[in-house]
């Protein structure tokens, strides 16, 4: 091979590898973002009378590289319901303005309730939908006493 031959390929493949190593490094990048948990995954509401109300607190913990919003909860009925009460409702990204800010590691509190229209046990499961894609499920027990 000549000279020009081999500068031609070794350029080449410099060209290659630096095609290569910049693609890698933007996949890489995208790999990070929000990374989401609840806690507790399951709330027990206290005993509480028909008509009552009875509230529960979960913690939203985001320990990714990336803010994220809670874009919607469910359900929003009785006997189990998101109320946007805690320290979620109150965070608000300076940029966007939005509410229900959460940015990359930090946390937030997140309220539920109970409001029973018939006794005994009840069970249900309550969801909250993030802007990333992302759902964090929390399961319910409830007691509803007589009037």
């Amino acid at each position: 091979m000549t000279r020009a031959r081999t500068r031609t390929a070794a350029a080449a493949m410099i060209m290659i590898l630096t095609m290569f190593t910049t693609s890698a490094a933007r996949r890489s990048a995208a790999v990070g973002g929000p990374v989401l948990s609840v806690s507790p995954t399951a709330v027990a509401f206290a005993p509480t009378p028909v008509g009552g109300f009875s509230y529960e607190i979960v913690t939203i913990t985001n320990t990714g590289d990336a803010t994220d919003f809670i874009s919607s909860a469910t359900p929003v009925e009785s006997p189990f319901f998101a109320t946007f009460g805690g320290t979620c409702n109150f965070s608000v990204d300076p940029i966007t303005g939005k509410n229900y800010y959460i940015p990359a590691g930090s946390s937030c509190t997140f309220q539920w309730g109970f409001n029973p229209s018939r006794p005994g046990r009840q069970t249900g499961t309550g969801t909250l939908n993030f802007e990333s894609g992302a759902t964090l499920t929390v399961s319910f027990t409830g007691r509803a006493l007589p009037h």
